[in-house]
């Protein structure tokens, strides 16, 4: 299976003296939910579609958890996962704060088997734009 792109071009907002420039952009074809991961895990494992569903979710919660006890949740063969902050900065350390939080959000950190994974020759295939 190949992965879609389409070729985009972008205009220079900062300087409009200069050209246009055009790259390749990904184009994600699904968004692949619980219920169908459920049903594929099912298919490779000797867990019933229902038990993998409530793994994920009880997944979930956990990684929750211990990312807003400030952990790291390594899952090993995926990836590590944290949590961020985007904060306003300040020229003096006093003048720092918990209101200088403007919003969190997660960092991954792919595995090295998934960054390894990363380095294939994907194939790749143009789709038309509409």
């Amino acid at each position: 299976m190949a992965i879609p792109y389409i070729i985009t071009q972008r205009t220079n907002s900062i300087d409009t003296n200069k050209s246009s420039i055009y790259f390749l952009k990904i184009v994600h074809n699904n968004m692949i939910k619980i219920d169908q991961l459920s049903k594929e895990i099912e298919k490779e494992t000797s867990l019933s579609e229902v038990d993998v569903h409530a793994v994920l979710i009880a997944l979930q919660g956990k990684i929750m958890k211990h990312l807003e006890e400030g952990n790291v949740v390594n899952l090993e063969n995926l990836g590590k996962f944290s949590i961020a902050a985007k904060t306003i900065a300040h020229e003096n350390k006093e003048e720092v704060s918990i209101k200088d939080v403007q919003k969190f959000g997660i960092n991954f950190m792919p595995s090295l088997k998934i960054k390894r994974w990363l380095k294939k020759d994907f194939k790749l295939r143009k789709v038309e734009t509409k």
